[in-house]
């Protein structure tokens, strides 16, 4: 850090001020930019992830139904069956 005692030391000062912010903001740029980036990857994941959870539910929802089909069409036959004997 510069000297202040003599006459050009806040000038120094200044200027080790201004570049420091400059530093900084260039440093929040950079962590801003790279943030942004994991933000976007994330969304990117959970889109795919919730696309796979949907088609899961879909195929479990499908083969739910067709085997409570087939068990209640089996039910209704053999009733059926025994009814009429």
């Amino acid at each position: 850090m510069p000297d202040l005692e003599d006459g050009s030391g806040w000038a120094s000062y200044q200027r080790y001020v201004i570049n420091e912010l400059k530093r900084i903001n260039d440093a929040v740029g950079v962590i801003t930019d790279k943030i942004e980036k994991f933000r976007q990857e994330d969304i990117a994941q959970l889109k795919t992830d919730i696309a796979l959870l949907k088609f899961q539910s879909a195929m479990w929802g499908a083969a739910a139904g067709v085997l409570f089909g087939g068990v209640t069409t089996a039910v209704v036959s053999l009733m059926f069956k025994v009814m009429t004997k």
